[in-house]
């Protein structure tokens, strides 16, 4: 069973995961902490910014998605206590200065992007 929660944006109820197909669904869920599974290619709009102190998973559904910055923006800022986890993902198209940046005390593990 399956609850909508926006546009392009379900919450599997069996596994508490939220299933993305966008950037504003992607945003608004990341902004929630939520375990997060990105169901098709992503295209960022502008840095999405992973709040202090929270823990936020982000993983591919079948591990072929791709997360664009298209050019123009990083993807990811990591606040100070916050941590983020990357995996079966493509980071690409960033901006030139690096796709994910983290503030003091943040952190970013990728096992397999």
């Amino acid at each position: 069973c399956a609850v909508s929660l926006a546009r392009n944006t379900t919450r599997t109820a069996s596994s508490g995961e939220i299933e993305v197909a966008d950037f504003t669904s992607l945003n608004a869920s990341i902004k929630d902490k939520a375990v997060i599974k990105a169901t098709g290619d992503i295209t960022f709009t502008e840095r999405i910014t992973i709040p202090e102190g929270a823990e936020v998973t982000i993983s591919g559904a079948t591990g072929t998605e791709k997360l664009s910055g298209g050019g123009v923006t990083r993807h990811f800022y990591v606040s100070k206590g916050a941590t983020l986890h990357l995996s079966r993902l493509t980071l690409k198209d960033g901006s030139t200065s690096g796709n994910v940046r983290g503030a003091r005390g943040g952190r970013v593990t990728i096992p397999r992007v």
